[in-house]
């Protein structure tokens, strides 16, 4: 697994460092962790309050906690328990899934924009291509609402959303 590690406020030690990765090798037990399996860690410290972010870019998935407490071994492990929920609640949901519902008929929602809205936060990303039911997967392991992917079948950006009614919406981008 590679490790990139971020701080802001803090001085992450070597100690420390291998102590993440020797706490983050739980990952075996759910999957494939390999030399491709990213995580990145950020801890920051602010009036006494340390917090650590993982994210873990791997195959299965991207998997995202966040911790904060006044003791940094603490939020760590708060939030490698945050993990290990996450992906028990995941593989929970993928096996009760219906996959004939991926197969529903996508509609193609038109937004509004109020002119008093305001852009709170600007994201780059880098879509990856993968098919709809990975997308879906991934929206769903993300806690998001939406996710932007590049179909492989198509070689188009595509986003697909969660609806009200439960279902998935896609749009489909032309050229």
């Amino acid at each position: 697994m590679q490790f990139t590690f971020t701080s802001k406020n803090f001085k992450i030690t070597d100690l420390l460092s291998n102590k993440i990765a020797e706490k983050m090798e739980f990952l075996k037990k759910y999957f494939i962790v390999d030399d491709n399996t990213e995580c990145h860690v950020t801890i920051t410290e602010e009036n006494g309050i340390h917090k650590i972010e993982l994210m873990v870019f791997s195959k299965a998935g991207i998997l995202r906690c966040e911790e904060k407490d006044k003791d940094l071994n603490m939020a760590l492990d708060i939030a490698i328990s945050k993990l290990e929920k996450q992906i028990s609640r995941n593989k929970e949901r993928l096996n009760r899934r219906n996959k004939a519902a991926l197969a529903e008929t996508f509609i193609i929602d038109t937004f509004d924009i109020k002119s008093d809205d305001v852009v709170v936060r600007t994201k780059s990303i880098s879509p990856d291509a993968m098919n709809l039911e990975d997308a879906i997967l991934q929206m769903e392991m993300l806690g998001h609402s939406f996710f932007i992917y590049l179909d492989q079948e198509s070689d188009q950006y595509a986003v697909v959303y969660k609806r009200n009614d439960g279902g998935y919406g896609l749009i489909e981008i032309e050229e």
